[in-house]
């Protein structure tokens, strides 16, 4: 059974599910309660995350992102989750939120120890048992993305397989419960604990690839000496480690492998700082690139409503003119038809008075006041 470890209260499906993880793995292991943003202040962060929980494991230190989803979920690597055909929690990708609560924390260690911040990882942990991932329609083909997001019930198993050949010292996890603040820490906390690290060899090792050699190097318990620094790095499951030469009688020659022996240590803390800058520097740029492309579309879909409200507006101009046309064609035929109607009268008028008359052609006329119709055609002054 972990011990559970109070820092803030989240809501009661997470405290359900730190209770849970705290009653299934194991004893050495330490679980607590949220981290939020009271936890980050002072520290130059783009948005104050709120973790979850955190495993503190003498195999690594986990982030962990809680999901009380149910259901059938397709993840995905840089798209929105989906549930029966529509986006999860608004189109977040939880691997961004893992990424992202993975780099607040280590900023938050790196602020608050001495030392280096150890390996971390993190985990998509689902809650529920009716959750079901669904990894054949998804775009993930990584199997290590592919660990990183579980039900509750393969936790131990999933870090297990994630944390090989690495390790966190007892001496560091006491740093890391000191630097998160928790309300209460237990004085058997560490009773159970035991550091698992890696066999260390005489030469600084390259980089290593689990995928190419299909090997992964098995960790062994051993003590910390005073005459051997061990770092552990996340990059591609890379091992740094430096184990000075034994000692000789010639003082001369043990200064001078003891500052052979530093030397090689500040080779590997920038080494590894420059991977965790590059590291920081390729986020930074992946936000960037996703913020400028949210931006490209946002103005392309501007110009877009912008042309389609141009093209409304000339069709509701054009639909204009065509009725003025017609009210002014519809009036000119009515003009002319009140015309004929009047002449036609005037004439029948004048026809039966003898002031106008007609042939059999169609022609009429019509004779000024005073003057009759002659029979033939004209006009005259007697009848």
């Amino acid at each position: 059974m972990a011990r559970l470890i109070e820092v803030n209260r989240g809501d009661d499906s997470e405290q359900c599910a730190q209770e849970c993880l705290s009653k299934t793995l194991p004893s050495s292991w330490i679980v607590t309660t949220n981290v939020d943003e009271r936890n980050f202040e002072g520290l130059h962060l783009n948005r104050k995350p709120e973790i979850d929980s955190i495993l503190i494991t003498p195999v690594g230190l986990f982030v962990l992102e809680l999901k009380a989803h149910r259901g059938a979920i397709i993840p995905s690597q840089n798209g929105p989750w989906m549930r029966d055909g529509l986006p999860v929690d608004g189109g977040k990708n939880f691997f961004d939120q893992r990424r992202t609560n993975i780099f607040a924390l280590k900023t938050l260690l790196q602020s608050k120890l001495d030392q280096r911040p150890p390996w971390i990882e993190g985990l998509i942990v689902f809650t529920r048992p009716d959750v079901d991932l669904n990894w054949d329609e998804s775009d993930v083909d990584n199997n290590e993305l592919r660990l990183q997001a579980v039900p509750i019930a393969n936790v131990e198993s999933s870090i297990q397989e994630i944390a090989s050949g690495k390790g966190l010292s007892l001496e560091v996890a006491r740093d890391v419960v000191k630097a998160l603040k928790p309300a209460k820490v237990p004085l058997d906390l560490f009773d159970s604990w035991s550091d698992t690290v890696s066999t260390p060899s005489k030469t600084l090792l390259g980089q290593q690839d689990r995928h190419a050699t299909g090997e992964r190097e098995v960790g062994t318990r051993r003590k910390r000496s005073d005459d051997e620094a061990e770092y552990f790095e996340r990059g591609n499951d890379a091992k740094t480690t430096i184990e000075r030469e034994p000692q000789t009688d010639n003082p001369a020659q043990n200064l001078l492998s003891r500052r052979v022996g530093f030397l090689g240590i500040a080779v590997a803390g920038i080494a590894a700082w420059q991977l965790w800058y590059n590291s920081s520097t390729n986020i930074d740029a992946r936000r960037d690139e996703r913020v400028r492309i949210e931006t490209i579309r946002e103005q392309k879909e501007q110009k877009q409503r912008e042309e389609l409200r141009r093209q409304d507006e000339q069709r509701q101009r054009t639909e204009q003119r065509r009725q003025r046309d017609e009210q002014m064609q519809r009036a000119e035929l009515q003009r002319q038809q009140q015309e004929y109607e009047r002449r036609a009268t005037m004439i029948a008028d004048g026809i039966r008075a003898g002031r106008c008359g007609g042939n059999p052609r169609g022609a009429y006329w019509c004779c000024d006041p005073g003057m009759w119709a002659r029979p033939g055609g004209g006009c005259s002054r007697s009848r």
